[in-house]
């Protein structure tokens, strides 16, 4: 699982481990509508990155009679040959071969990070890049989002794939706004470290997603704010908040607890696991209010 791919410590657990140690960069970016925005870093906190992407429109059933296979994302098509694969039926989001992959209630895909398919991937050049599997947690994360908001099948490797020739990495870091350009229409994407539970329900009550930072493993090396991982928040129902885990490729819960999203296991409501670290990220459509 990637943060914001720092080149420091690991950024998330590798699929099979039950630790994660890791550390995030706090960076700004200057907004740009180009893809290959340039990083720079900085030394504290409160800082929010913004990038002009692009926003895919909301997902919506094709109406009844149409052709209701997956769509797929530039970056998919071209790991593909630019072929699509025979539409199927019943998918919203799938593989090159039809095969499906499993949705939250919410519709957004579930992307496991260590997948077979992309796992072994590197990202970012030269000395110390790491694979998918290792620390593709935010690449994932994003994956998910950028999927449901545009309905689009882009996994985590196309859009590593598509970062790798639009400037997505500066050495072994991330930048998180040239994901976007995969898609068709622009959006801006907001990574900020001004914590608030409130903004974080408005978006996913708007329908948006957001990439959220969690810290896993008190004492670990995740930066200043110990982010050591990144999920993909898909839905609040009641005192709940949702998130597809892409360490697991399964769907965690959150409640709200001291001003921060904790984790709570199905079985009970005692906290335990991922807590919220203060880093989020949003994506929002250029010119909405």
């Amino acid at each position: 699982m990637d943060p914001i791919r720092s080149s420091q410590a690991p950024a998330c657990f590798p699929e099979g481990t039950t630790s994660m140690e890791s550390s995030t960069a706090t960076s700004s970016v200057t907004p740009s509508s180009s893809a290959t925005t340039s990083r720079t870093e900085t030394g504290s906190g409160n800082q929010v990155e913004e990038y002009v992407c692009r926003y895919p429109a909301s997902y919506a059933p094709p109406p009844q009679g149409a052709p209701s296979g997956p769509s797929y994302s530039a970056a998919t098509l071209a790991l593909m040959g630019g072929v699509p694969p025979t539409p199927t039926p019943s998918a919203s989001f799938a593989r090159a071969d039809g095969t499906p992959f499993p949705t939250s209630t919410d519709g957004t895909p579930m992307y496991r990070q260590g997948d077979a398919e992309w796992g072994s991937r590197l990202m970012g050049a030269g000395e110390g890049a790491h694979t998918l599997k290792e620390r593709g947690c935010a690449v994932s994360s994003m994956a998910m989002a950028i999927s449901k908001l545009s309905g689009e099948t882009l996994t985590p490797g196309a859009l590593d794939e598509h970062l790798d020739t639009h400037g997505g990495y500066v050495g072994n870091l991330l930048v998180w706004g040239a994901a976007g350009s995969a898609t068709e229409k622009d959006f801006a994407v907001s990574k900020t470290t001004a914590w608030s539970v409130d903004t974080v329900t408005k978006e996913l009550e708007a329908g948006r997603p957001v990439v959220l930072g969690v810290d896993y493993k008190p004492g670990g090396s995740g930066g200043t704010l110990g982010t050591d991982h990144w999920v993909c928040l898909t839905r609040k129902e009641g005192n709940l908040f949702f998130a597809n885990d892409p360490a697991s490729g399964n769907e965690v819960r959150f409640k709200v607890e001291d001003g921060v999203l904790k984790q709570v296991p199905k079985s009970t409501e005692s906290i335990q696991g991922y807590k919220s670290s203060g880093e989020f990220t949003t994506f929002q459509p250029l010119g909405a209010s």
